[in-house]
């Protein structure tokens, strides 16, 4: 192989390395996103059953049915 073919060989190259690059930066973006709507889901979560407890704080309830 010639000069000029190695050097295109080598221009695909980095620019598909540049495209895995970017690749894998959207992955890792929409990870994080993900990631922070299942936090923001478990806390919701957590409010809401605060919210359907609270009324029943300190109730009684009898278990041996």
């Amino acid at each position: 192989m010639d000069i000029a073919g190695l050097s295109m060989l080598q221009s695909q190259q980095a620019t598909q390395l540049n495209v895995n690059v970017a690749l894998l930066k959207k992955s890792q973006d929409v990870a994080v996103e993900q990631h922070q709507q299942l936090d923001r889901m478990q806390v919701d979560t957590r409010v809401e059953a605060v919210k359907v407890t609270e009324p029943f704080k300190g109730a009684q309830v009898d278990v041996r049915a």
